[in-house]
């Protein structure tokens, strides 16, 4: 099935609009210790992108912007090949946020 217009806006601002660190002080702010090799690191990420613009292509288009749960409710990357992908809960976003979260009293 091919991309609807809307992901392939998303897919491609990821692709065009990446910015990478190039002060060291920026990459030690996430927990890197030396800036990587910021052409390898760019060339990384656009196959992750690819590789997103795959998998969305083969999800069903009614779960369009969900997140995919195992039986634990641990968020997973689904496989629409496996025989598991039937049994994963579908969690959608709600407009008093994206996660659910259990509030102690």
């Amino acid at each position: 099935m091919p991309l609807g217009p809307f992901e392939e806006f998303l897919l491609g601002a990821a692709r065009r609009f990446v910015r990478f660190p190039v002060e060291p002080r920026e990459w030690e702010a996430v927990g890197v210790a030396a800036p990587p090799d910021l052409v390898e690191f760019k060339q990384r990420f656009l196959a992750l992108v690819e590789d997103a613009a795959t998998l969305v292509q083969q999800l069903p288009p009614v779960d369009m912007g969900c997140l995919y749960l195992d039986r634990i409710g641990r968020p997973v990357c689904p496989d629409p090949a496996g025989p598991d992908f039937p049994k994963l809960t579908r969690h959608f976003g709600s407009v008093k946020g994206a996660w659910p979260r259990i509030v102690e009293t």
